[in-house]
Order: structure tokens, then sequence, then C-alpha cells
């Protein structure tokens, strides 16, 4: 069974990686609380991540089919995320990535305490998608307002209420590496002002549990 949920989980990663290099942002209006550009290099850590996940999978035991078949469905909306706005589709774009981080959620809490390298291994890859593509969900969610001519979401307490629901979500599915993704956004924030700092001291406090776990 590992070798079968070690392609899937290989080939939905390779899929989301082909898409991505065809998106085009330049045009792009960007919300206010849109992280510079070098936070998007948070890409190229789970895109490696994930292939290392793989490749362990064909050689020790995988974890939870469920989880697999999970974070791999959000992976494969992830690539119809990328397909969907740059022909600037924005709504359906939205759509994809919240049904996509709800979808990689859910495959997060199948998985079991991590105990080894491999378990961390696949906890760190999952989680970090998890987290960052609820980032790119609120981005996309204020890009579709905006786009409708509503600018009411483009805030800097959409960042206050990511660092709230992640926080939380770490709390009940017990993975804290679930707040690195906003942490990383937040120090890639263009300004700083005081919800900054709220939202950076809720996150590492939710990801400082991960010592408690030892």
């Amino acid at each position: 069974m590992s070798p079968i949920l070690a392609s899937i989980i290989g080939t939905s990663t390779l899929l989301t990686i082909c898409s991505s290099s065809a998106i085009r942002f330049k045009s792009t209006y960007r919300p206010v609380f849109q992280p510079k550009n070098g936070a998007f290099s948070i890409w190229g850590v789970i895109f490696s991540l994930l292939l290392a996940s793989s490749a362990t999978m064909f050689v020790n035991q995988a974890p939870n089919s469920n989880s697999v078949i999970f974070v791999s469905a959000s992976l494969i909306l992830c690539s119809l995320w990328t397909l969907n706005f740059s022909e600037k589709k924005y709504i359906i774009s939205f759509l994809l990535l919240l049904f996509g981080t709800l979808t990689s959620l859910v495959g997060l809490t199948f998985l079991k305490k991590s105990t080894d390298i491999e378990s961390w291994l696949y906890e760190t890859s999952f989680s970090l998608l998890s987290g960052w593509l609820f980032v790119a969900t609120l981005l996309g969610f204020s890009i579709a307002m905006h786009e409708n001519d509503i600018d009411d979401f483009d805030s800097y307490y959409m960042l206050l209420f990511a660092s709230l629901f992640v926080y939380s979500t770490s709390i009940i599915v017990k993975k804290p590496i679930l707040n690195v993704p906003i942490l990383w956004a937040l120090l890639f924030q263009s300004s700083i002002n005081p919800i900054i700092f709220v939202s950076f001291g809720v996150n590492t406090l939710g990801l400082s549990k991960l010592f408690l776990t030892f």
C-alpha cells in the first residue's frame, strides 16, 4: 500500500509544481496584507518536503491512507486554482483554495502523533501546506472581493483573523507546525503595525506547543 500512496502524493505534488510554473501575478491586485514576494519561496520548501515524503513512503511505512488521499486531493485543487487564477476567474479561484485548505486540514487530522523521523516529515510537510494554503485563501478572498468592487476585507485585520484561526486549529488538531506559515507571512509584511505584533505573538505561542510535545 505504501508505494501506491507514495505515487499518489508524488504525482499530485508534481502536477501542482507544473501548473504553478505557469501562473502570473504581475497584473493582479495586491491586498494590503499580502506579504512581500520573498515569502512565496516557502512553496519551494513545501514542495521539497512533500516530494521527500513521497520518496520516504516508498521505503518506509506510509502515514494513514486517508491523510495522504486528502492532502493529494488538496494539491489537485491547487493545480485547478492556478489554471483559473491565470484566467482571472477570481471567485472560482478563491473557492478552489478554500476547499483545498479544508481538504488539507482534514488530511492533517488523520495523522497520528509524530514519534520518529518519518512521521515528523509527514507532519511537517502536511502542516506547512495546510497553513500556507490558508494564507493564500485569505489573499484569494480579498482579491475576489476587490474585483467585485468590495474592499472591506482588504485590511490587516484579515491577518489577525488568520492568526487566531490557525492558532485555534493547531490546538484542536494538535499540530503546532501549522503556525509556521502564518509567522512566515507576518515576517514579510511591507509595514509594521500593532496588529502584526499581536498576530505574531499569538502564533509564536501556538508554535511553542511543539516543544511541550517532547
